[in-house]
């Protein structure tokens, strides 16, 4: 692959843009990238819902307010918001700000990394994960998300094991994400 210099790069942004607008995954699902608000609610980072990356602390209603004033297309979903809220609630406020759905949590450990947190901890996350889908779902949140680690997290498996047992887990998974229409993306960390 050749080096091509600044000027033809943006020469080249124009077609790009065109063909990007083009994209469709399928007849009936548009491929338009959604100007997302992350309010995450994973405990992942730190142990409370922020907004994205930066560090500021807001419930769900105020950041679809926020993310309405700033020209965002959608927002994610605080997952125990609309648990505790219920879907339609989620909804009003969607429509009210004029957002679309994004993404919500994924609270599956897929690797042997469940193992290391504790015995029975990928059961845990897929009863909790088959309860939250269904809230999720009937608020219009048809995304969510996981990274799969490509190694044993503990040391035990070797990879084919460890893909088996990945590849097992996500059949179990596939189950529910069917039943509510629901899409998984994976991100192989690597």
């Amino acid at each position: 692959m050749g080096y091509i210099g600044r000027h033809t790069f943006l020469k080249c942004i124009p077609l790009l843009k065109h063909q990007v607008s083009n994209l469709s995954l399928s007849s009936a699902r548009s491929a338009k990238m959604l100007r997302t608000l992350n309010l995450t609610d994973s405990t992942w980072t730190v142990p409370f819902p922020h907004l994205g990356s930066i560090g500021h602390v807001a419930d769900f209603p105020t950041s679809c307010k926020l993310a309405e004033e700033h020209g965002f297309d959608a927002v994610n979903l605080d997952v125990d918001y609309a648990l505790a809220h219920g879907p339609d609630k989620v909804l009003e406020l969607m429509d009210k700000h004029g957002l679309q759905p994004a993404a919500f949590r994924f609270p599956i450990k897929l690797t042997d990394e469940a193992d290391f947190i504790g015995e029975d901890e990928f059961e845990r996350g897929l009863e909790q994960f088959s309860h939250e889908a269904e809230v999720c779902a009937a608020a219009g949140f048809k995304r969510t998300a996981m990274h799969i680690l490509p190694w044993s997290l503990t040391g035990s498996y070797k990879f084919g094991d460890h893909f088996r047992l990945v590849a097992d887990r996500l059949r179990k998974v596939g189950k529910v994400l069917k039943e509510h229409d629901i899409q998984l993306g994976l991100e192989f960390l690597g």
